[in-house]
């Protein structure tokens, strides 16, 4: 019988776990365990503990079972170099079926014991699979599968995900980067010959060009191969694949695949366009080469790796932990309660700062790494705001009503206004800082997110009056920062 289901710390966001059950699993972030009747879904919740590549699902249970044929024996066939760092591997297999566009988990085995990945297909029939398969430096399963020998065999699941063809007879475009090519490839395959089709297919360098005629041999397609970093001799389009959708129209349906700040990019330009939402399909490649977070590898990664990832995980644990502690040190330590309101600020001041800068400089991946962030810099921020309200307050409930319907704070004192207001705004973000209120708000909780900003200038026009001499400054900067983000995503969509 299972007793409970944890998340521990270090979830990437692949989406296993939800593909296999998404009545327990949930991504918000990083996996949730959302639904707790778990003997009715026991095969899939055990398919996914064993299927998720980073091990951070932990299933108690009384008893020893395991998942009865979760992974069937595959043999490889033939691998072979795209390109430099692309490999495709040829596995058989035995009565395996899928459909375009969905994904398989291979477990693997090394010196450290066994562990496993998961790659979309590129191609599949009864008897055969082929995947792609990105080899990257430090990777754990591509070292692995690099190495395998003709003969070789590995487990393969069954096909996972719904990153499948949707609205067959209607126009489709697809945008991918890298081995995000490689569900494409059988989607457009699947789709009927007369069906208008145009690919995006983002590279860094000519090097990196792959699948080319794979994409020229399939009927009634388009393909714009555009590269980043290309030399003199490239002839082809120049830039990222954000820079060319102005050729995606309203009509047709949009399939993203690849790295999750280029999705993110594309997602937000179309709907920044007003393209349809129900017509935007997307699959995100997340690295999956972190393990289980433990005191010894978290500082391994940061210190020698630069694992930012890591290191994003273990800073929005920290802001949580000061944001728990500032109560405490608020009512036993006044001393401190002014160096908190400076951290209240900076924190506030770099949340305002990171998407900004996160969109002007797309192709630094840190700035787009701290996007998580932003919600433990928020709590610390309010948490001090509500932590002032609530000492100031609670205990003389006349004054609060004092501040609160006096004419004097509503229409004659400016800065009495904007103290009050970036309280009220402060503690509503507090409140609503949780995957709870984001699962019962639906869409309006972004909507009350936005008030971010009311709450950030609120606050500096306050500091300002009462003489912070870095109030004026980390306002004009965040302003200028917005506007040419804002400036830079209109031009290129």
């Amino acid at each position: 019988m299972i007793k409970n289901v944890r998340i521990i710390p270090g979830c990437i966001a692949c989406k296993t776990c939800e593909n296999i059950c998404p009545q327990v699993f949930h991504i918000e972030g990083t996996s949730r365990v959302i639904g707790y009747d778990f003997e009715k879904y026991r095969q899939a919740v055990l398919r996914a503990e064993r299927m998720c590549p980073v091990n951070v699902i932990k299933v108690d249970r009384d008893d020893t079972e395991a998942v009865a044929e979760a992974f069937a024996e595959a043999t490889l066939i033939e691998s072979r170099y795209l390109t430099r760092d692309v490999l495709a591997l040829s596995f058989g297999v035995r009565e395996f079926s899928a459909v375009a566009g969905q994904y398989v988990s291979v477990r693997l085995r090394d010196s450290d014991g066994e562990f496993v990945r998961s790659y979309s297909l590129v191609e599949f029939s009864a008897a055969q699979i082929t995947l792609w398969v990105k080899i990257l430096p430090d990777g754990r399963g591509g070292r692995v599968l690099s190495s395998l020998a003709a003969g070789d065999r590995v487990g393969i699941s069954e096909a996972l995900g719904h990153f499948v063809v949707a609205e067959p007879d209607i126009p489709h475009a697809f945008v991918a980067t890298g081995t995000g090519l490689a569900p494409v490839i059988p989607m457009l395959r699947a789709l009927p010959a007369d069906t208008p089709k145009l690919v995006f297919f983002g590279v860094r360098t000519q090097a990196d060009v792959f699948a080319a005629d794979i994409l020229s041999a399939i009927p009634n397609t388009r393909t714009i191969i555009t590269c980043s970093r290309p030399s003199d001799a490239w002839s082809g389009e120049r830039g990222r694949v954000t820079d060319h959708l102005q050729h995606i129209t309203s009509d047709m349906h949009v399939s993203i695949c690849g790295n999750p700040a280029m999705v993110d990019a594309v997602e937000r330009t179309l709907t920044d366009r007003w393209h349809d939402r129900a017509r935007i399909l997307s699959e995100r490649y997340v690295d999956q080469s972190a393990d289980t977070l433990t005191p010894r590898s978290w500082i391994a990664r940061i210190v020698w790796d630069g694992e930012i990832g890591t290191f994003v995980r273990v800073a929005h644990y920290v802001l949580l932990t000061l944001s728990a502690a500032v109560p405490f040190a608020w009512g036993y330590a006044p001393s401190l309660r002014g160096d908190l309101w400076d951290v209240s600020w900076y924190a506030v001041t770099l949340l305002m700062c990171i998407r900004p800068i996160g969109d002007l400089l797309p192709d630094v991946f840190l700035f787009r790494a701290l996007l998580p962030l932003r919600q433990g810099l928020g709590i610390l921020s309010s948490v001090v705001v509500a932590t002032n309200a609530g000492f100031a307050y609670l205990p003389d409930f006349a004054n609060f009503l004092t501040l609160y319907t006096s004419a004097r704070m509503w229409g004659f004192e400016t800065r009495l206004l904007f103290a009050r207001l970036a309280e009220i705004v402060g503690i509503i973000l507090l409140i609503t800082s949780n995957s709870l209120s984001q699962r019962l708000l639906g869409k309006w909780w972004k909507r009350i997110q936005r008030l971010s900003y009311v709450y950030f200038f609120a606050a500096g026009i306050y500091l300002a009056h009462i003489g912070s001499d870095a109030a004026i400054p980390a306002m004009i900067l965040v302003g200028a920062l917005w506007i040419a983000a804002f400036v830079k995503n209109r031009r290129s969509s």
